[in-house]
Parts: structure tokens; C-alpha cells; sequence
């Protein structure tokens, strides 16, 4: 079962990055189908890039 799940999401992730990379999927989206909250995402990103831990 645990194999069948990994595979579906593997899956999705490729169907993913296909429509992200032509323009059909959002980042915002993309982020949602990960189960994460892209504005906490985009101030962790910026707070790494400032080097804050």
C-alpha cells in the first residue's frame, strides 16, 4: 500500500512540475498541493536568504 501511495504521489509531483514549468500551475497552487502555506514558505525563504536561522 505504502508503495502504491509513493508511486501516486511521485507521480503527481512530475504532473506538477510539467504544468508549473508551462505556466499552467501557480506556485501558490503548487504549494497547496504540498499541504503548505506559501506565504509562511515565502517569509522562511527570505529569512534564509538573509542568513536568520
Amino acid at each position: 500500500m505504502f508503495a502504491h501511495r509513493a508511486v501516486g504521489q511521485l507521480r503527481q509531483a512530475h504532473v506538477d512540475r510539467i504544468a508549473y514549468e508551462n505556466g499552467i500551475l501557480s506556485p501558490q497552487t503548487w504549494s497547496q498541493h504540498l499541504g503548505l502555506d506559501y506565504d509562511q514558505e515565502q517569509k522562511n525563504l527570505a529569512m534564509h536568504e538573509r542568513g536568520s536561522p
